[in-house]
Parts: C-alpha cells; sequence; structure tokens
C-alpha cells in the first residue's frame, strides 16, 4: 500500500484477481480468502479515489488540451485531456467544438460528482 501512496497515480483501475480454468495461475493453490480479497480491493479503492482527486485538482488553474468529444449533458460540451480526465466546458453558446482539440484553462473540480470531473473554459 506504501507503494501505491507513493507513486500517487492519477488514476487506478482496482480488481480482484480470480483464477480463471486452463492457465498456469488457475493452477496455483495458495488462493487468498475472498474476504481478504473484498477488504484489499476497497483499501486500494479508497487509496486510489483519493490520488486521483489530488491529481484532477492539480489541474485547476492550469491551461491542457481538450479532444472535445460530445454535447451530452444539459446542453454542456464535454471532452478529455491527453491524459483522459474528463472535462465539462462552461462555454454552452458558440461555434460547434465537438471533434476538435481545444486549449480550455481549468477552472474547477467538481467535488459533487463523484468522478470529480473538471470544468474548464474554452480559450481565445
Amino acid at each position: 500500500m506504501d507503494f501505491v501512496r507513493e507513486i500517487d497515480f492519477a488514476a487506478a483501475h482496482v480488481f480482484p484477481y480470480s483464477s480463471r480454468p486452463h492457465t498456469t495461475a488457475g493452477l496455483l493453490e495458495d488462493d487468498v480468502e475472498p474476504e481478504i480479497k473484498r477488504e484489499r480491493v476497497r483499501t486500494l479503492q479508497a487509496v486510489g479515489q483519493a490520488s486521483t482527486a489530488r491529481f484532477r485538482s492539480s489541474l485547476v488553474g492550469s491551461v491542457q488540451s481538450i479532444l472535445v468529444e460530445s454535447n451530452r449533458e444539459r446542453e454542456c460540451w464535454g471532452g478529455l485531456t491527453d491524459s483522459y480526465v474528463p472535462v465539462e466546458l462552461v462555454n454552452r453558446t458558440g461555434p460547434d467544438f465537438s471533434n476538435r482539440l481545444l486549449p480550455v484553462h481549468i477552472i474547477a473540480r467538481d467535488n459533487e460528482r463523484p468522478s470529480g470531473a473538471l470544468r474548464g473554459r474554452v480559450l481565445g
């Protein structure tokens, strides 16, 4: 766990190992008990979520290149940074931003949503 905290990953996908038939790992006999696996997953998820929150918060105030992908939520444009962080654009009027790579000033992290999506304003 110290290693994971030290690395301070931008994001983490955590899942428990499960044995698969006809694999070398499936032949191992010293499997970890399911409850221990669940507890380890919960712990790693909590550490990962905190790390993700720190990373996303560190982007507030910066300018990021955003690939605008959609106009999904509440008629609001959205896209991803080059490190796959979701950004919701506060620019609700103007040109069609879809499929464009745009400079965006990151103005806030949405603490109300579990994903902690960022909010930004298109520059220029």
